[in-house]
C-alpha cells in the first residue's frame, strides 16, 4: 500500500487538464447571429484612429515626416465635415468647434448633437455658410463654416504585407484643396472607371505662395486582383465609421474663455 506522500509524488502537478468536446459546429442561424451582434458591438465602440499631419504644410504621421512630403494610400471611405471654429488653431490648446456637421454623402447636412451650439437647423441655408462670413478671410470671400473633407486611408504597402494588419488612419483635406480632391475623383470615375478604393493613391504636400501649401492627389496603380478588391470591399464600412468619429464637444469652460477673451479690448499698439 502507498503511503500518502507516495501518492502525492505521483500525481501530476503543473499540467493542465485539456477537457475534450464533442460539440459539433455551431448552425449557420447562431453563426449569423452572433456575427451581427459582433458587427453591432462594433459599431458602437470608437477605436483609436491616428491622424495624418499637414501642419506649417510637412506631412507627417505620428510625428513622422513623410519621406518627399508624400505618401502612397488606399482611400477607403470620404466624408463631407462642415465645421464652425471660434478659436485660433493652437496646437497645445485643441478646442473643438461651435458648431459642426459630418456625412458620407454631403446631402442634407445638419448640425451634429456632440455641437455646443447649433447654428441653424440644417447647413443650408446658415449665415455661416455664406460667402464673406468669415471675418478673418484675407480675401474677405471667405465662408465662417468650413467645408472639408475627411479621408479615412490605409497604407499602399499593406497590399503585399496583409490587409488583415492595415491601419486606418485618418487626413483631413484642408478647405483650400477639397477641390483638387473633388476633381481627383472626378478623373477617376471619367478617365479610369475607378472609385477611389480600387487604386493606389499618392498624396502629396506641395509649397504655394498664397495658400502656404496645398495637397495634391494622383493615381499610382490600379488594384485588380479579385480577392484584394473583396477584401478592401469588407473593410470598407469599418473606415467610413473611423472617418465619421464626431469631433468631441465642447466645454462651457471653453466657451466662456474664448467669448471672455474676444470680448478683451484691443491693445493699442506701440509705434
Amino acid at each position: 500500500m502507498k503511503t500518502r506522500a507516495q501518492k502525492e509524488a505521483a500525481e501530476p502537478k503543473g499540467e493542465v487538464v485539456v477537457r475534450k468536446t464533442t460539440a459539433v459546429a455551431l448552425p449557420a442561424e447562431w453563426q449569423q447571429e452572433l456575427a451581427q451582434e459582433a458587427k453591432d458591438a462594433s459599431m458602437l465602440e470608437q477605436p483609436e484612429i491616428q491622424s495624418f499631419s499637414t501642419r506649417a504644410g510637412v506631412l507627417s504621421y505620428n510625428s513622422n515626416p513623410m519621406p518627399d512630403n508624400q505618401v502612397d494610400v488606399i482611400v477607403l471611405s470620404a466624408v463631407f465635415v462642415n465645421a464652425l471654429f471660434i478659436s485660433k488653431f493652437d496646437p497645445n490648446n485643441i478646442v473643438p468647434p461651435l458648431c459642426f456637421a459630418m456625412s458620407d454623402t454631403g446631402e442634407e447636412m445638419q448640425p451634429h448633437e456632440n455641437s455646443f451650439k447649433m447654428q441653424h437647423e440644417e447647413c443650408a441655408g446658415c449665415p455661416h455658410a455664406e460667402w464673406g462670413s468669415d471675418e478673418n478671410s484675407p480675401s474677405g470671400r471667405g465662408k465662417a463654416c468650413k467645408e472639408t473633407r475627411r479621408l479615412a486611408v490605409i497604407p499602399a504597402s499593406a497590399l503585399t504585407e496583409g490587409l488583415d494588419k492595415a491601419q486606418i488612419a485618418i487626413f483631413s483635406v484642408p478647405v483650400t484643396s477639397t477641390g483638387a480632391w473633388g476633381n481627383y475623383v472626378h478623373t477617376l470615375a471619367a478617365t479610369a472607371k475607378r472609385p477611389p478604393w480600387s487604386v493606389v493613391t499618392r498624396i502629396k504636400l506641395k509649397p504655394d505662395p498664397k495658400k502656404q501649401f496645398v495637397v495634391m492627389f494622383e493615381v499610382v496603380d490600379a488594384i485588380n486582383d479579385m480577392e484584394v478588391l473583396e477584401a478592401l470591399k469588407g473593410i470598407r464600412e469599418k473606415a467610413k465609421q473611423a472617418a465619421m468619429i464626431p469631433f468631441s464637444a465642447m466645454t462651457e469652460e471653453q466657451f466662456k474663455a474664448i467669448t471672455e477673451e474676444k470680448e478683451k479690448p484691443a491693445k493699442k499698439r506701440k509705434f
